[in-house]
């Protein structure tokens, strides 16, 4: 995940050179985002809730009816309120999506596609010490619609969703004992909601955006991880070309 970044710049100066002029658009920004939400993790059933600032590097890059879209968010983490032996309870994540979308109405205003969802979960754990991670490769689901508005404006609705997840949560004992692995699987949603405008190579984008992601042990059924937020969402990008 480290990587994100610098992989995401090289793919956006690629798509920019491969697009000539008139006949496609690449678009490079950041998206910045403040959000409150709450996590719950393995053998740690008192919820870490926080209002955290979110950073996300994006680049599409547009070619007729199809689109390569990226999105990474380097790191992003809260802590617990209160304490425990061991400190405050604490969860970060790290998240790399990437996806194909085509137009698929003739006034080209609906979108769907599908891709893959790249996540890194740390969880640690005040009461006992514990450290959980997770490394998890999903298919992902994208669908979005577009409703022009006045004057180079839009409304955006967008969804992606992961209805399969599936990986091993790996639990660090603080005591030194082996690590423990969890097979646990679940779901995610996530719905933006986004007004659009531009103003000459620059495109701005304001809104909501929500998240729902959910696994449990798929032995046991004991819930592992359960993140939930939401908030207010801007990002700003520069066009490299345009249709």
């Amino acid at each position: 995940m480290r990587g994100a970044l610098p992989c995401a710049a090289l793919a956006a100066s690629l798509l920019a050179s491969a697009s000539p002029a008139g006949a496609a658009e690449t678009e490079g920004g950041l998206f910045t985002a403040i959000f409150a939400g709450t996590h719950i993790g393995s053998d740690n059933p008192v919820p870490v809730h926080g209002i955290v600032p979110g950073a996300l590097l994006e680049v599409t890059g547009t070619a007729g009816r199809a689109a390569l879209r990226l999105e990474g968010i380097p790191e992003v983490s809260a802590a617990g309120s209160g304490t425990g032996p061991f400190g405050r309870s604490k969860a970060s994540l790290q998240l790399l999506n990437t996806f194909a979308t085509y137009q698929v109405d003739p006034a080209r205003l609906v979108r769907i596609g599908v891709g893959t969802q790249l996540i890194n979960l740390t969880n640690a754990n005040g009461g006992n010490g514990d450290v959980n991670q997770a490394r998890i490769l999903a298919p992902l689901i994208h669908a979005d619609a577009t409703l022009p508005l006045p004057g180079d404006r839009a409304i955006e609705l967008g969804i992606n969703v992961v209805p399969n997840i599936r990986t091993d949560l790996h639990v660090f004992r603080s005591t030194g004992q082996a690590a423990l692995d969890k097979p646990e699987g679940g779901a995610e949603e996530d719905v933006s909601l986004d007004v659009r405008w531009r103003r000459g190579p620059l495109v701005y984008r304001a809104g909501l955006r929500g998240i729902d992601y959910s696994t449990r042990n798929t032995r046991t059924g004991e819930e592992v991880d359960r993140n939930i937020g939401g908030g207010v969402t801007f990002d700003v990008r520069y066009a490299f070309g345009r249709r």
